[in-house]
């Protein structure tokens, strides 16, 4: 799973007589700092189910729920309820919105892997996604945070290109290796000769190493 972070874009926030109520973009189309773009309509085959809402991506944490998801031509547009009667809620959260320290929405979601494209400039684009969650982070993003957005290295993704570039970019999406370190692993394989079992036998056997070291 990944985790996204955009600015809290509240178009609105009342009280009714249970919750507290508010309403922004939780995701948008725009380029983001890993380099990614999750396209308009990547949401859509899971919009059909409520979503909790948590703090910082804690599931031990969930703070409310979503009353409404919708794919919008900037993004994915969500209304959200959190109850009074959870003191962390009253007593911690909502102050603090009203105080401008959380001031950011982040989404946790599975990105279809079949779905993902690499542009020629590096950008991955994802094109279908499973949103799992939407979380209230705070403003600046803290480091745990960056470290969860970290992407665990996946055989299988690397099994299926074709290209050299592909491949390339995959290691380094990973986070597990430096640019350097994925032109050179790249470099070793010849994908125009190797036979797919080959490949793969090549690939587990440089990755090993490189685990070891």
């Amino acid at each position: 799973m990944i985790y996204k972070t955009f600015n809290l874009t509240v178009n609105k926030s009342q009280e009714e007589s249970e919750y507290f109520t508010f309403s922004g973009m939780a995701s948008t189309n725009d380029l983001d700092r890993d380099n990614e773009i999750i396209m308009q309509g990547a949401f859509n085959k899971s919009l059909d189910t409520q979503k909790p809402i948590l703090f910082n991506h804690n599931q031990d944490e969930p703070i409310g729920v979503t009353t409404l998801l919708e794919e919008r031509e900037n993004g994915l547009y969500i209304e959200a309820k959190l109850p009074k009667s959870d003191e962390f809620v009253s007593k911690r959260i909502i102050p603090q919105m009203l105080a401008g320290s959380l001031t950011k929405m982040s989404i946790g979601a599975i990105p279809i892997k079949k779905s993902i494209e690499y542009r020629s400039d590096g950008v991955k684009l994802f094109h279908e996604m499973e949103l799992l969650e939407t979380s209230i982070v705070p403003i600046p993003a803290n480091k745990n945070a960056e470290i969860t957005n970290m992407k665990k290295f996946d055989l299988e993704e690397v099994k299926s290109i074709t290209n050299k570039r592909d491949l390339e970019y995959i290691l380094r999406d990973s986070r597990l290796f430096s640019k350097s370190a994925s032109v050179y692993i790249a470099s070793l394989c010849n994908f125009e000769s190797d036979s797919q079992n080959e490949f793969n036998k090549k690939m587990l056997n440089i990755l090993n190493k490189m685990e070891k070291k």
